[in-house]
């Protein structure tokens, strides 16, 4: 089935993809627990050069009642960050842990779109040469490895960048790059609010008689055009997404989250000078932590170790693997574990350290131990890719379960 042709309401769409595009918001189940649709908007929003429209992918992660319930409280639209990030991903991986996060007293969707140029909105952006050639391309960086990990990588990578950027920077007239500002993504975000909030109009007058819809009682439930407030939770680019969307739709905001929160004018500047400036802070805090539970909570904490041994001992297996890549065999594959996919672990898992310094111990000391099996699973995740299902292509990964949770960070 192509792009668009889910038209069937007495079908479910598989996924995002197969939900019909159309104005107005037709939640369909999918993913399973999921329900997904698919939001035509215009392309551009205010200078009338094109009459073209996009088909945004909606997806959510419904409340656990109705919306005529009084503990319904609307939904909380959630972007993930990148940019670029996928919110149908984030929502199937996340969806049900922001949920519990917003507490039980009230049920809320956790509501959350692609972005204009990602994922399953159409149309896509195809400056990289289609899936193939965009994966191809992640995977060559990915070997060139991290920043110092040669004294050529810092060129090549640079070189690398500046090719797909120049790539992507040459369009023509009609290309839809000319419409992928963080303004016009903000606009989208209104258009979905007011789309969700017909959609709930429509959704309690099934539920409900007109003389009861019309009752004080479910009078918000009524749309009142341009009036729907947004309640927002955006992370990282999210939240220079979110303050976009305050700075110009003020008096349309109910509440609102921003979770790692960027500097505006240093991430717009292109600089991104503030970004790490607490990163050391955070990896001391795996030192300490490790050697303060000790072993065998942490496995690379020895007797009476110290923050100063734990991080000795991991800065030593880092440098081995400088120069001494592990291998690592299966019955299905061979693979290595380098320096530079080390030290990337090292730095993703500062993203959430309560929940992943657990599991970094382990794969560090299995590193350490020669045995990479657990870290190979990872890496799989990233190295692995198929061009014939394009209704798997943008699904999250699916990163392994913690499996010792006392070693947390207080």
């Amino acid at each position: 089935m192509g792009q668009g042709e889910y038209v069937n309401s007495e079908e479910q769409p598989r996924s995002s993809r197969q939900a019909a595009s159309l104005p107005e918001l037709d939640f369909k189940p999918c993913y399973g627990d999921f329900q997904c649709s698919r939001l035509q908007v215009p392309l551009d929003y205010w200078n009338g050069s094109t009459n073209a429209t996009l088909n945004l992918a909606i997806i959510k992660y419904p409340a656990a009642v109705p919306v005529t319930d009084p503990r319904y409280a609307g939904p909380v639209l959630v972007n993930p960050g990148g940019p670029g990030g996928s919110g149908v991903g984030f929502v199937l991986g996340a969806g049900r842990a922001l949920q519990i996060i917003l507490g039980e007293a009230k049920f809320h969707d956790i509501l959350s779109f692609d972005p204009r140029g990602v994922g399953f909105t159409d149309p896509a952006v195809s400056c990289s040469g289609g899936i193939a050639a965009s994966t191809s391309w992640r995977i060559r960086a990915m070997e060139e490895g991290t920043l110092n990990s040669s004294n050529a990588a810092l060129g090549r990578l640079w070189s690398m960048s500046h090719a797909l950027g120049s790539t992507c920077a040459d369009v023509g007239d009609e290309s839809i790059q000319r419409y992928l500002t963080t303004a016009s993504v903000a606009r989208d975000m209104l258009e979905i609010v007011e789309a969700h909030g017909r959609w709930r109009e429509r959704e309690a007058q099934s539920l409900l008689t007109t003389a009861d819809l019309d009752s004080r009682q479910y009078q918000h439930l009524r749309h009142t055009p341009d009036t729907e407030k947004i309640q927002y939770w955006g992370f990282s680019y999210g939240s220079y997404l979110g303050t976009t969307f305050a700075s110009m739709f003020p008096d349309r905001i109910h509440r609102f989250m921003l979770d790692g929160v960027v500097d505006a004018e240093d991430y717009t500047a292109g600089l991104w000078y503030n970004n790490l400036v607490d990163t050391e802070k955070t990896v001391e805090a795996f030192y300490t932590h490790c050697a303060r539970v000790g072993h065998p909570k942490c496995p690379l904490a020895g007797p009476k170790a110290t923050a100063s041994d734990v991080k000795k001992r991991v800065q030593d297996l880092v440098l081995h693997r400088h120069f001494n890549p592990l291998a690592v065999s299966t019955l299905t594959s061979a693979q290595i574990i380098s320096y530079s996919d080390i030290r990337s672990l090292i730095f993703t898992s500062l993203y959430s350290p309560m929940g992943t310094y657990p599991y970094l111990a382990k794969l560090l000391s299995g590193v350490e131990r020669g045995d990479g099996s657990l870290f190979v699973g990872l890496l799989r995740m990233y190295y692995s890719f198929s061009c014939s299902n394009k209704e798997n292509r943008m699904l999250p990964l699916s990163v392994p379960s913690l499996t010792n949770t006392d070693f947390i960070v207080h």
